[in-house]
């Protein structure tokens, strides 16, 4: 596999929520907190065919990769619920579930990838009798539990398992271990992530430059790309972290007072680039 398709697939991977984040919180608000849940449910067969109501789209990326989501038509009265690939449930449907969005991957290799994004309602506020969560169903805000559940299934596997990371530390000083792939963007610029043979099992975790502490593990990471600028004496670093609650983290470092200091801080919703 050459380094430019491994660094496509891994990009697939981090992005492959970005289009799905705003419509589906949105959704999820709905009018003054309506439990969503109670919508009736869609039961959704990866291996089978595609009831009505779920509506399909396809990346144009190396490999098979579909989203699967509540067509827009249906969205007020149902929503997707157990979610299975042939005879095996991946996710069971909760009471509280409010949206699920699914894309599943395919690859050559005969390993089978699910990524199933779920907004609870039910956890949004809380203790129910706490006296500030009854303030903000009053003023109809809401804090959003959202979750990302990740699936693998290698060929001659059994059964699909929970992708759990392990975090890794990156020292920038060091020589690249064999599990990080580094692409030189230019002369001066570089990019670290995670090899993708690796990146099911592992993700960037604390960043250091030497004795240097640029960035702590926060955990509950998807993965984590860091660019380095090495235009100067000290490099200036960029994170960009991709956690499991759907938010993009991005933050800017540079030495300062002899010491690595954050200079800028931006997070957000994952925005689809149309890249794949």
């Amino acid at each position: 596999m050459t380094l430019l398709k491994r660094v496509l697939i891994l990009l697939l991977i981090l992005i492959g929520l970005a289009a799905i984040i705003v419509p589906v919180v949105i959704l999820s608000l709905g009018n003054k907190f309506e439990r969503k849940s109670s919508r009736e449910t869609i039961d959704l067969d990866l291996s089978g065919k595609v009831p009505e109501g779920i509506r399909v789209g396809r990346y144009n990326s190396l490999y098979d990769a579909i989203q699967y989501s509540v067509d827009e038509a249906f969205e007020d009265y149902y929503r997707i619920g157990n979610v299975r690939d042939g005879r095996e449930i991946v996710v069971i449907d909760r009471v509280g579930d409010a949206d699920k969005t699914v894309i599943f991957i395919k690859y050559d290799d005969g390993t089978r990838y699910i990524l199933v994004y779920i907004v609870d309602l039910a956890n949004a506020y809380g203790d129910e009798d706490d006296d500030q969560n009854a303030q903000e169903r009053d003023n109809e805000t809401c804090r959003l539990n959202r979750i990302s559940l990740e699936f693998i299934k290698k060929k001659d596997e059994p059964c699909y398992s929970r992708i759990e990371r392990e975090p890794i530390l990156l020292d920038l000083t060091e020589e690249v271990p064999s599990y990080i792939n580094l692409f030189q963007m230019d002369s001066q610029n570089y990019i670290y992530t995670i090899e993708f043979c690796d990146s099911f099992s592992l993700y960037i975790g604390t960043v250091k430059y030497g004795e240097n502490l640029v960035e702590e593990n926060e955990g509950d990471i998807i993965q984590k790309a860091v660019i380095v600028d090495k235009n100067g004496v000290y490099p200036k670093i960029k994170t960009i972290t991709y956690q499991t609650d759907g938010m993009q983290l991005e933050r800017k470092y540079e030495f300062i007072d002899e010491e690595f200091k954050r200079v800028d801080e931006q997070i957000k919703d994952f925005v689809f680039t149309g890249l794949f």
